[in-house]
């Protein structure tokens, strides 16, 4: 298992299809789980490094910002490269939605949470759900 440490946050990541260049890597879907069963899926257009630096920061007072700094240990997933943000925009909100179904499906709903909101079935950002 690769390591990473960024702000005082350790990531790990165990893809043998990528090394530590994937932090260059754009287009980029990714998920990071955390010590207490929760997990973030999230795009970036920008290096995966930046990224997780946005991440990371102490500056982040989101939800996941918030996470990430009570638990300072994460687990890197990339679950799809993109060739543009089209196909990017695309392959985030059917990943995402696959997730809530798998989540609905094992009558969890109780526990998504989802950042900003879906309208007409399109899912507009992100999701923290355990």
């Amino acid at each position: 298992m690769e390591k990473k440490i960024i702000n005082g946050v350790t990531i790990l990541w165990n893809d043998v299809k990528y090394d530590k260049t994937l932090f260059d890597e754009n287009m980029i879907i990714y998920k990071l789980s955390y010590i207490d069963d929760m997990y973030y899926i999230g795009k970036t257009k920008q290096s995966l490094i930046k990224r997780l630096e946005q991440h990371c920061s102490d500056d982040n007072d989101t939800n996941n910002g918030k996470h990430i700094q009570e638990y300072k240990y994460l687990t890197l997933d990339i679950l799809y490269k993109a060739n543009d943000e089209v196909e990017l925009d695309r392959a985030e909100k059917e990943i995402i939605r696959k997730h809530i179904s798998l989540i609905a499906e094992e009558n969890e709903c109780d526990n998504i949470t989802i950042s900003n909101e879906i309208i007409n079935n399109t899912l507009l950002n992100e999701i923290l759900y355990r």
